[in-house]
């Protein structure tokens, strides 16, 4: 499925979809045990997302490179990609968050 996935977003140049796509089969290849073809999807996935400036997929790269170096025992390189999927995570949370109207609660019964 990623596979096919891959090279129908290869084929209209839909970065997004091809990075979502390889952090899949990374995903699929750990689960396999299959850890160095793991790594080369989730880098080249990381190199895509950071192009794109998608902090998300980045997080999701990081945090896949991550979970690699935990399963093959690379302890300090996992600290150091589990630790800046969060710094991403919160920066866009932080660029996306909106006010929340307070009127709302004008109309809500309490309990």
């Amino acid at each position: 499925m990623f596979q096919q996935s891959l090279i129908t977003s290869q084929g209209i140049s839909d970065h997004n979809s091809r990075a979502n796509s390889l952090i899949g089969l990374g995903a699929a290849h750990r689960l396999l045990g299959q850890h160095t073809q793991a790594i080369e999807y989730y880098e080249k996935a990381l190199a895509i997302t950071r192009e794109i400036g998608d902090r998300n997929g980045e997080a999701k790269s990081l945090n896949g490179l991550g979970n690699v170096s935990n399963s093959i025992g690379q302890y300090p390189r996992r600290l150091s990609t589990w630790r800046n999927p969060w710094l991403l995570h919160a920066r866009s949370a932080i660029a996306t968050v909106k006010p929340f109207p307070l009127g709302i609660w004008a109309v809500c019964p309490l309990p």
